[in-house]
């Protein structure tokens, strides 16, 4: 618990979290799933590297879904205990307690720190998927859900150092709507609004995962076409 209190980072909480209970209980591994508030589905927060054993957590997590709120067996060389983690009734993650086979039976006592763990990690969790919502908000645009100015050149600043780094092409595009202001005089803010949407979702089915598309304000967005040398960029 103290480890997770003097961590800020919500993220870093669970791997905190994840390293000190397999310290305080000789457990192999514990392993941490946060809940996708968008998807729904279960992720790797925090974990170990060893493939094997995350894929014996999956296992695990699949295994507690479809029980109550505890699963526990042997799967491979594992004696698992996994818990689901709650905030406010809702369950928002899971915690797999992954021991060697050959290990004692987990005590009452141990069993209860298990429970307690797991207690704050799901109010851990619900901190992490707020502060990932803030972090988002902070960056995006409201209306069209591009990156907002801000976002978008503290981006642009690492990306150029990049290029100038590795000598790479790149475009920068500065997009605007001509006659905007007549659209919304004439036919309503709605109407422009809707012009606004047009236009982003141009510019969205036009770029690639790796390009940057925002909106600076009013009628006014920019591209960062990444790798675009003077020929790919005319053609865009």
């Amino acid at each position: 618990v103290r480890t997770m209190r003097d961590e800020i980072d919500p993220l870093l909480v669970l791997k905190g979290a994840s390293e000190a209970s397999t310290r305080a209980l000789a457990c192999s591994y514990c392993i941490i799933f946060k809940r996708n508030d968008e998807t729904g589905e279960m992720e790797l927060a925090a974990g170990d590297e060893d493939k094997g054993a995350n894929e014996i957590a999956q296992q695990a997590l699949a295994k507690l879904q479809g029980a109550n709120e505890t699963f526990e067996a042997q799967i491979g060389n594992f004696r698992i205990l996994a818990l689901l983690c709650h905030y406010h009734q809702r369950n928002n993650g899971a915690v797999i307690f992954m021991f060697d086979a050959d290990h004692p039976e987990p005590t009452d006592g141990e069993r209860a720190i298990m429970t307690e763990v797991s207690d704050q990690v799901g109010i851990a969790i619900e901190q992490a998927i707020q502060h990932e919502r803030i972090l988002t908000l902070s960056r995006t645009d409201g209306m069209t859900g591009l990156l907002n100015r801000r976002a978008f050149f503290e981006e642009l600043k690492r990306r150029h150092s990049r290029l100038r780094r590795e000598n790479a092409p790149a475009a920068l595009m500065y997009v605007d709507m001509d006659n905007f202001k007549l659209v919304n005089d004439i036919h309503g803010h709605q109407a422009g609004d809707d012009a606004i949407l047009a236009l982003t979702k141009v510019l969205l089915d036009n770029v690639r995962p790796a390009d940057l598309v925002a909106r600076l304000g009013g009628d006014e967005f920019v591209l960062w076409l990444e790798g675009a040398d003077i020929n790919a960029a005319s053609g865009r």
